[in-house]
C-alpha cells in the first residue's frame, strides 16, 4: 500500500468525482434541467458541498488515524441516526416511532461491535 497522506488521497478522489460529474452537469444544462433557485438554492448547494461532502470525510479520515479503520468503520452506521435528526432540525420533519426503533438498533449494533472488539 503506498504511503499517501489522507488529505492528498481525499483531494485526488474529489477531483476525479468532479471530473466524472462534469459531463452529467453538461447534459442537465443542455436539456434545461439544471435549475437552482437563487440565493436559497445556492446556499443549500454550498451546505451540501461543505457539510456532508467535505467535513464528514475529513472527520472520518481523522478518526481512522486516531482509533484505526476497524473501529472507525463501525461508526459509519451513525449516518442513518444523524439523517433524521438533521431533517427535524433543518427541514422541520416530524420524528416517528420507527426513527426511535432505528436509533436503538444502530446504537445497539455499535455497542455490540465495540464490546466484541474489546474481547478479541
Amino acid at each position: 500500500r503506498p504511503q499517501v497522506p489522507g488529505l492528498v488521497f481525499f483531494s485526488a478522489l474529489a477531483m476525479v468525482a468532479c471530473l466524472v460529474s462534469l459531463p452529467l452537469l453538461a447534459i442537465e444544462v443542455a436539456q434545461g434541467a439544471f435549475v437552482v433557485k437563487a440565493p436559497q438554492g445556492w446556499l443549500i448547494l454550498l451546505y451540501v458541498a461543505i457539510g456532508p461532502s467535505i467535513l464528514s470525510q475529513l472527520f472520518f479520515m481523522r478518526s481512522v488515524e486516531l482509533i484505526g479503520p476497524g473501529r472507525a468503520g463501525v461508526f459509519v452506521n451513525l449516518v442513518p441516526v444523524f439523517a433524521p435528526i438533521l431533517a427535524v432540525l433543518i427541514l422541520g420533519e416530524q420524528l416517528a416511532l420507527y426513527h426511535g426503533v432505528a436509533l436503538l438498533l444502530v446504537l445497539g449494533g455499535i455497542f455490540i461491535a465495540e464490546r466484541l472488539a474489546k474481547r478479541a
